[in-house]
This record gives C-alpha cells, structure tokens and sequence, in this order.
C-alpha cells in the first residue's frame, strides 16, 4: 500500500471496502510482533526511560496537548500522535517519543 509516495505497508491479505457515500476502507492484518504495551512504574523505568510514553486527557473538550514533556530525572519526550476522543468515552491519547539527548 503507497500513500503520498511512501509504502506504508505490505501484504497480500488486505481488504478493501467501498461503499456508497463513504471513502474506502482497508483493512489490513494484525502484524506479528513479539513487543507488547506493558505498564512499567516510573520507578521502575529502565536507564534512560522508555522509548515511548502514552499520556491520557479524559475531557469532552480536545485541548492542544503539550508538545514536548520534561519529566523527572531529565527525561524528555516528544509529541508524536494524537488520538482524539472517542464520542462516548471523553478519552484522548498522545503518544510521545522520547527525544534525543
């Protein structure tokens, strides 16, 4: 799959549905992986922190989020993705990557 010159991803096991009034869809497989979201207490974060972070914002109003975190013990993370709020839920994610030193 290209998007915007890029390939974004490869596989022969993708679907794509088009309906009436509504841009097409894709879906595509789960990759396969071995890495896991995992919670890890900040006291238990490994020397030079985790590669990324995932904040959460529970609000119905979507507020820029911080673009840059500096947290205890020098480290530094860069917003990466926003996921704004599902209608029901008020719950939006960033996703910060940690930045370079």
């Amino acid at each position: 799959m290209i998007l915007g010159g890029v390939q974004i991803c490869e596989t022969r096991t993708s679907w794509r549905i088009l309906e009436t009034s509504h841009p097409p869809t894709y879906y595509l497989p789960r990759a396969e992986t071995t890495k896991r979201l995992q919670y890890v207490d900040q006291r238990n974060w490994p020397v030079g922190g985790p590669d990324w972070i995932v904040m959460q914002n529970e609000s119905w109003v979507v507020e820029p989020p911080e673009p840059e975190l500096n947290l205890a013990g020098g480290f530094r993370y860069s917003l990466s993705k926003v996921f704004p709020t599902a209608p029901l839920s008020g719950l939006h994610w960033y996703l910060y990557h940690r930045a370079a030193r």
